[in-house]
């Protein structure tokens, strides 16, 4: 299943994460066709729940299995460790860069809080900050962000999934 969309403004290259929580995959996706094209397995993350581009088009993303973040070659699919996010991350997740100032996002759902995120991260440590929460529903309803997007200029439309249970 999909678990991420990046675009990449430094190649014009919409990427695409996806994972069954064993094996993580990246693909290019065709957006006049929509065909998806595999480019490389993941190696490292069983579950590489969300991915991002930043400025310079390097691809991170993080695995709700060991709950850390990983940068991604594109070229050989290496997911090489960077280190722990910091919290218990579990259902649906996003994540991008405001490419104004290359910040990376994370919209996060925390087992432990049990509650919708916001957060930076820092792809040098893979540490996360919150940021605030995201909305609630009512107590005890699960709200689960699937997707987010900063405003760019590179990409002219914003989507947003929000899953509630």
């Amino acid at each position: 299943p999909v678990s991420g969309l990046a675009w990449d403004a430094t190649t014009s290259t919409m990427y695409m994460c996806t994972t069954n929580v064993s094996t993580s995959s990246l693909m290019t996706v065709d957006l006049a066709t929509g065909a998806t094209t595999l480019v490389v397995t993941i190696t490292g993350s069983a579950a590489m729940i969300a991915c991002a581009v930043d400025t310079n088009g390097d691809i991170y993303g993080y695995d709700i299995v060991d709950d850390s973040m990983y940068a991604i070659d594109k070229a050989t699919g290496a997911g090489t460790l960077i280190g722990a996010i910091g919290f218990d991350a579990n259902f649906g997740q996003g994540m991008d860069f405001d490419h104004d100032g290359n910040t990376c996002y994370m919209f996060a759902f925390n087992s432990t809080t049990f509650q919708p995120e916001l957060r930076t991260c820092d792809t040098g440590t893979g540490s996360s900050a919150f940021v605030g929460v995201l909305g609630s529903i009512a107590p005890g309803v699960l709200v689960q962000i699937s997707g987010g997007a900063t405003e760019t200029n590179d990409v002219p439309v914003e989507l947003m999934s929000i899953g509630v249970e």
